[in-house]
C-alpha cells in the first residue's frame, strides 16, 4: 500500500508515497495511485523503448495517402463530407422546427429575418399596412396584451411615454408586490 494519512485542521487526508521514475530515476510523489511515469516525457520514452509508439516515416505515410487517395477514399463524393453541409431531406420547410421563416424571441414576440436584418412581425405588419418605414421613436402597442396576435385592429401606433402611460397599472401593481 502506497498511501501515508496526514492530518490537517482535525482531517485526516491520505497523501500518496514518493516512488521512482523508472525512466530518469527522479523520486516524485503522484497525483494519482496510477501514474508511475514523473512527466510524459518519461512516459512517451518508456513507450519508444517498449515499442509501442510507432514512428511514421516518409514511406509509409505515401503508402496510406495513396491508398486512400480519389476513389479509394471511404468519403469520395460524399457531399456530407464537406463542412456547411446542409441535409435537403431536413432542412428548411421538412425540418421539425420550421415555422415559415420566424420565430419566437425570449420577449414573446415572432421575429423574422436573418442576423443582420431581424425584425419583429408586428413592426413590419404596420410597415406593410402605411407603405413606409417606421421611426425608432414610434412604438407598436398590442391593444389585447397578446404578443402574437400581429392583426391590424390589435395593433397602435404610440410614443415611448404614451406607451409606458398605457401600461403604467400593470407596472405600478408589478412594484407593489
Amino acid at each position: 500500500m502506497n498511501k501515508l494519512y496526514k492530518y490537517k485542521d482535525g482531517k485526516r487526508i491520505s497523501v500518496l508515497k514518493k516512488i521512482e521514475c523508472p525512466i530518469c530515476r527522479v523520486e516524485f510523489s503522484p497525483r494519482t495511485s496510477k501514474n508511475i511515469y514523473c512527466s510524459r516525457v518519461c512516459y512517451y520514452a518508456m513507450k519508444k523503448i517498449r515499442g509501442d509508439r510507432v514512428v511514421w516515416t516518409d514511406e509509409m505515410r505515401k503508402k496510406v495517402s495513396k491508398k486512400l487517395s480519389g476513389k479509394n477514399n471511404w468519403n469520395y463524393g460524399n457531399p456530407r463530407g464537406i463542412k456547411g453541409y446542409k441535409r435537403p431531406e431536413i432542412s428548411g420547410e421538412k425540418h421539425w422546427n420550421y415555422k415559415k421563416g420566424y420565430y419566437i424571441t425570449k420577449d414573446g414576440y415572432k421575429e423574422f429575418g436573418g442576423k443582420k436584418d431581424k425584425i419583429h412581425e408586428h413592426r413590419r405588419v404596420l410597415e406593410d399596412y402605411l407603405d413606409r418605414k417606421l421611426l425608432s421613436t414610434e412604438i407598436v402597442h398590442h391593444i389585447n396584451e397578446d404578443k402574437l396576435d400581429n392583426r391590424i385592429e390589435n395593433l397602435m401606433i404610440c410614443t415611448r411615454a404614451e406607451h409606458i402611460n398605457i401600461h403604467r397599472d400593470a407596472l405600478v401593481k408589478g412594484l407593489n408586490n
